[in-house]
């Protein structure tokens, strides 16, 4: 297996365990509105977006950068209470995720080193259809693997 697949299986298995077993992993995570409603409840998807070329090497591995995306659904109930209570909830699951990444920056695997950051999310974007109204965000966790 190449350190891609295990940084990806790395953050798979490390995001479930973080945020615990009451959230679900959404079926579909390259269109997040296309999933169970009851797996939008409280979900959450990895997808692996842009590289980059740090232009790093140390003879005679090479780094690049992935960025891979987070992506955090809470459905929401439309009372100010309500709203405040999941709003909360979907805020200490990005800060979770936040102190798992920053506890764990530089990790060992198998077929090498990777070193992540946290670069951004995209704050708390409404997102609804007739019957059911949802929060998302998307966390962009930066992976810098080293390859020979």
């Amino acid at each position: 297996m190449s350190i891609v697949s295990e940084a990806y299986d790395y953050l798979i298995t490390n995001v479930q365990t973080t945020l615990g077993a009451d959230w679900f992993r959404l079926t579909n995570p390259l269109d997040t509105a296309n999933n169970w409603t009851l797996f939008l409840k409280k979900g959450w998807c990895l997808t692996a977006s842009t590289m980059q070329n740090t232009r790093r090497s140390i003879c005679p591995t090479t780094a690049f950068a992935r960025d891979f995306i987070i992506t955090l659904t809470k459905e929401y109930v439309d009372t100010d209470a309500a709203i405040d209570a999941d709003m909360k909830d979907i805020l200490e699951a990005i800060a979770k995720i936040s102190q798992f990444v920053d506890d764990n920056g530089n990790v060992k695997l198998n077929s090498g080193t990777i070193n992540m950051t946290i670069n951004s999310d995209t704050g708390l974007v409404p997102i609804g259809n007739d019957t059911n109204n949802y929060l998302f965000t998307e966390i962009t966790v930066r992976i810098e693997m080293y390859l020979s």
